[in-house]
Protein backbone atom coordinates (compact mmCIF):
# COMPACT_ATOMS: atom_id res chain seq x y z
CA UNK A 1 0.00 0.00 0.00
CA UNK A 2 0.72 3.34 -0.91
CA UNK A 3 -0.02 6.80 0.44
CA UNK A 4 1.06 9.95 0.17
CA UNK A 5 2.34 12.20 3.52
CA UNK A 6 1.73 15.30 4.00
CA UNK A 7 4.70 16.77 1.41
CA UNK A 8 3.13 14.62 -1.19
CA UNK A 9 5.81 12.79 -1.13
CA UNK A 10 4.96 8.71 -1.79
CA UNK A 11 5.04 7.04 1.97
CA UNK A 12 4.74 3.28 2.24
CA UNK A 13 1.66 2.75 4.60
CA UNK A 14 1.87 0.07 7.57
CA UNK A 15 0.01 -2.86 6.82
CA UNK A 16 -0.06 -4.20 10.50
CA UNK A 17 -2.35 -3.03 13.17
CA UNK A 18 -1.79 0.06 15.61
CA UNK A 19 -0.74 -2.36 19.11
CA UNK A 20 -3.24 -1.67 21.96
CA UNK A 21 -1.13 -0.10 24.18
CA UNK A 22 -0.79 2.69 21.29
CA UNK A 23 -4.61 3.43 20.75
CA UNK A 24 -5.14 3.61 24.43
CA UNK A 25 -2.41 6.25 24.75
CA UNK A 26 -3.54 8.41 21.72
CA UNK A 27 -7.12 8.27 23.53
CA UNK A 28 -5.74 9.44 27.29
CA UNK A 29 -3.47 12.22 24.85
CA UNK A 30 -7.04 12.92 23.49
CA UNK A 31 -8.68 13.10 26.70
CA UNK A 32 -6.60 16.05 27.87
CA UNK A 33 -8.11 17.88 24.98
CA UNK A 34 -11.60 17.05 26.53
CA UNK A 35 -10.69 18.12 29.80
CA UNK A 36 -9.46 21.48 28.41
CA UNK A 37 -12.97 21.66 26.73
CA UNK A 38 -14.57 20.93 29.78
CA UNK A 39 -12.98 22.86 31.69
CA UNK A 40 -13.83 26.23 29.51
CA UNK A 41 -17.48 24.57 29.46
CA UNK A 42 -17.03 24.99 33.36
CA UNK A 43 -15.57 29.00 32.61
CA UNK A 44 -18.42 30.03 30.24
CA UNK A 45 -21.01 28.85 32.74
CA UNK A 46 -19.46 30.61 35.54
CA UNK A 47 -19.89 33.85 33.24
CA UNK A 48 -23.17 32.25 31.80
CA UNK A 49 -25.94 31.36 34.67
CA UNK A 50 -28.40 30.29 31.94
CA UNK A 51 -25.93 27.38 30.77
CA UNK A 52 -25.27 26.31 34.66
CA UNK A 53 -29.36 26.83 34.76
CA UNK A 54 -29.63 24.33 32.05
CA UNK A 55 -27.92 21.77 34.12
CA UNK A 56 -30.06 22.18 36.95
CA UNK A 57 -33.18 21.79 35.10
CA UNK A 58 -34.30 18.00 35.04
CA UNK A 59 -36.28 18.37 31.71
CA UNK A 60 -32.96 19.88 29.48
CA UNK A 61 -29.74 19.17 31.23
CA UNK A 62 -29.27 15.53 29.68
CA UNK A 63 -30.24 16.97 25.79
CA UNK A 64 -27.17 20.41 27.30
CA UNK A 65 -25.38 17.67 27.81
CA UNK A 66 -25.56 16.18 24.88
CA UNK A 67 -25.01 19.41 22.69
CA UNK A 68 -22.24 20.95 24.79
CA UNK A 69 -20.41 17.83 25.62
CA UNK A 70 -20.87 14.82 22.88
CA UNK A 71 -21.59 16.45 20.60
CA UNK A 72 -18.63 18.29 20.08
CA UNK A 73 -16.06 15.29 21.38
CA UNK A 74 -17.44 13.21 18.60
CA UNK A 75 -17.39 15.95 16.66
CA UNK A 76 -13.66 16.25 16.82
CA UNK A 77 -13.11 12.77 16.63
CA UNK A 78 -15.24 13.02 13.38
CA UNK A 79 -13.65 15.55 11.75
CA UNK A 80 -9.80 14.82 12.77
CA UNK A 81 -10.44 11.29 11.26
CA UNK A 82 -11.25 11.96 8.16
CA UNK A 83 -8.56 14.41 7.72
CA UNK A 84 -5.80 14.52 5.34
CA UNK A 85 -4.10 13.44 8.56
CA UNK A 86 -5.76 10.36 9.55
CA UNK A 87 -5.71 10.90 12.96
CA UNK A 88 -6.58 12.95 16.10
CA UNK A 89 -4.16 15.07 18.04
CA UNK A 90 -3.46 11.84 20.51
CA UNK A 91 -3.00 9.64 17.23
CA UNK A 92 -0.51 11.80 15.91
CA UNK A 93 1.55 11.74 19.08
CA UNK A 94 1.30 8.20 18.99
CA UNK A 95 2.15 7.69 15.00
CA UNK A 96 -0.87 6.14 14.43
CA UNK A 97 -3.49 6.25 12.06
CA UNK A 98 -7.64 5.57 10.95
CA UNK A 99 -7.74 4.26 7.40
CA UNK A 100 -10.59 2.29 5.96
CA UNK A 101 -10.42 -1.30 5.21
CA UNK A 102 -8.45 -1.12 2.01
CA UNK A 103 -5.90 1.79 3.58
CA UNK A 104 -7.57 4.86 2.02
CA UNK A 105 -8.96 7.96 4.09
CA UNK A 106 -12.39 7.53 5.46
CA UNK A 107 -14.70 9.67 3.90
CA UNK A 108 -16.82 11.89 5.92
CA UNK A 109 -20.09 9.72 6.19
CA UNK A 110 -17.36 6.85 7.66
CA UNK A 111 -16.11 8.96 9.71
CA UNK A 112 -19.19 9.97 11.12
CA UNK A 113 -20.59 6.28 11.69
CA UNK A 114 -17.08 5.32 13.31
CA UNK A 115 -17.72 8.69 16.15
CA UNK A 116 -21.47 7.75 16.68
CA UNK A 117 -20.96 4.26 17.17
CA UNK A 118 -17.39 4.74 19.48
CA UNK A 119 -19.54 7.30 22.03
CA UNK A 120 -22.89 5.18 22.59
CA UNK A 121 -21.18 4.09 26.01
CA UNK A 122 -20.45 7.45 26.77
CA UNK A 123 -24.21 8.93 25.92
CA UNK A 124 -25.07 5.93 27.84
CA UNK A 125 -23.31 6.61 30.56
CA UNK A 126 -24.29 10.52 30.72
CA UNK A 127 -27.96 8.36 30.81
CA UNK A 128 -27.13 7.08 33.86
CA UNK A 129 -25.71 9.91 35.37
CA UNK A 130 -28.86 12.15 34.42
CA UNK A 131 -31.07 9.60 36.19
CA UNK A 132 -29.09 9.13 39.17
CA UNK A 133 -28.61 13.09 39.26
CA UNK A 134 -32.40 13.48 39.17
CA UNK A 135 -34.02 10.95 40.11
CA UNK A 136 -35.36 11.78 44.22
CA UNK A 137 -35.65 8.87 45.52
CA UNK A 138 -38.00 7.39 42.27
CA UNK A 139 -37.01 3.50 42.51
CA UNK A 140 -37.84 3.64 38.44
CA UNK A 141 -35.22 5.81 37.98
CA UNK A 142 -32.65 4.59 39.89
CA UNK A 143 -33.39 1.21 37.70
CA UNK A 144 -33.54 2.72 34.75
CA UNK A 145 -29.82 4.38 35.68
CA UNK A 146 -28.28 1.00 36.26
CA UNK A 147 -29.61 -0.46 33.37
CA UNK A 148 -27.62 2.23 31.25
CA UNK A 149 -24.39 1.88 33.07
CA UNK A 150 -24.76 -1.94 32.52
CA UNK A 151 -25.25 -1.81 29.06
CA UNK A 152 -22.01 0.71 29.14
CA UNK A 153 -19.56 -1.81 30.73
CA UNK A 154 -21.47 -4.77 27.87
CA UNK A 155 -20.79 -2.62 25.45
CA UNK A 156 -16.79 -1.63 26.33
CA UNK A 157 -16.34 -5.53 27.31
CA UNK A 158 -17.69 -6.23 23.36
CA UNK A 159 -15.38 -3.23 22.27
CA UNK A 160 -12.38 -4.58 24.27
CA UNK A 161 -13.10 -8.88 23.02
CA UNK A 162 -13.16 -7.35 19.65
CA UNK A 163 -10.32 -5.75 19.32
CA UNK A 164 -8.20 -8.76 21.55
CA UNK A 165 -10.00 -11.60 18.96
CA UNK A 166 -9.81 -9.60 15.69
CA UNK A 167 -6.41 -9.67 13.63
CA UNK A 168 -6.88 -6.18 12.54
CA UNK A 169 -7.46 -5.05 16.21
CA UNK A 170 -11.03 -3.89 14.93
CA UNK A 171 -13.73 -2.56 17.33
CA UNK A 172 -17.85 -2.68 16.82
CA UNK A 173 -17.19 1.03 15.66
CA UNK A 174 -14.16 -0.06 13.18
CA UNK A 175 -16.30 -2.50 11.58
CA UNK A 176 -19.42 -0.59 11.41
CA UNK A 177 -17.94 2.57 9.44
CA UNK A 178 -15.38 -0.26 7.52
CA UNK A 179 -12.18 1.00 8.81
CA UNK A 180 -8.95 -0.01 10.91
CA UNK A 181 -6.32 1.33 12.98
CA UNK A 182 -2.41 1.28 11.39
CA UNK A 183 0.60 2.17 12.85
CA UNK A 184 3.19 2.86 13.42
CA UNK A 185 2.87 5.43 10.81
CA UNK A 186 5.91 7.40 9.76
CA UNK A 187 6.48 10.73 11.12
CA UNK A 188 5.55 13.39 8.28
CA UNK A 189 7.94 15.83 9.49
Amino acid sequence: MVTRNSLGNAAAMPETAAPVFRRIAAFMCDYLFILLYLGLLMLAQSVFPAIRGWFLDASIAHPASFLLVTLPVAAYFAVSEASAAKATFGKRIMHIQVVSNNGERLTAGASVIRAVVKFIPWELGHCAVWRFRFASGDPGQYRNAKLFLAFVWILLAAYLISMALDKRRRTPYDFAAGSWVVGPVPSTK
